[in-house]
């Protein structure tokens, strides 16, 4: 199953085949979904959005494809379990002929986007934390003294060792406070 290439180049064509095989799947997954709406509109049958949807399995952007059947097919789908049953009545065959075109010229893969990768930083996380906490200082001095009562800026014990662990660190001791506070005092 695995291939390891010998080389760059073997590797660049690795790459290069599973770049042109995921879009010759998205074609193929599209030419079957205008395929299945053609038949649902002659034969009054949508079971086929099921059978693809369900046949695809795992890689491949479903919640998309849904949403085009959803849009295109006027599919509608099981709201109490979606994943199991999934559609579960359509909108006729008028629907699909008023669509049909723009289902040939709008993928399936478009109807949702991708959310971009965004990477995790606890800095930038614990930033954003701070600057509103910062903010949110700035404004209850303007505050009357009964809503200033209600700002808390207290932090317990567990949330600062949580942090601590988090960035692998340990809560200082009553002995290292203390050590601390001598050797700033001399």
């Amino acid at each position: 199953m695995y291939t390891f290439p010998k080389n760059t180049n073997q590797l660049n064509a690795l790459i290069t085949d599973a770049i042109s095989s995921a879009k010759t799947m998205r074609d193929k997954v599209q030419i079957a979904s205008v395929a299945i709406l053609w038949h649902a509109e002659k034969h009054g049958d949508y079971s086929k959005a099921n059978d693809l949807i369900f046949g695809l399995g795992q890689g491949v952007k479903r919640d998309s494809l849904v949403a085009w059947f959803v849009k295109y097919g006027g599919l509608v789908l099981c709201q109490d379990d979606p994943n199991t049953n999934g559609f579960i009545s359509w909108k006729g065959a008028e629907y699909i002929r008023d669509a049909f075109d723009a289902a040939k010229i709008n993928m399936w893969y478009d109807v949702k986007k991708d959310k971009p990768f965004v990477p995790y930083s606890l800095e930038d996380e614990l930033k954003k934390v701070l600057s509103k906490h910062s903010r949110e200082l700035k404004k209850a001095q303007d505050y009357d003294e009964e809503k200033k009562a209600l700002v808390n800026t207290n932090v317990s014990d567990d949330t600062i060792k949580l942090l601590l662990t988090l960035v692998d660190l340990e809560m200082p001791t009553v002995e290292d406070e203390l050590s601390l506070y001598m050797k700033e005092a001399s």
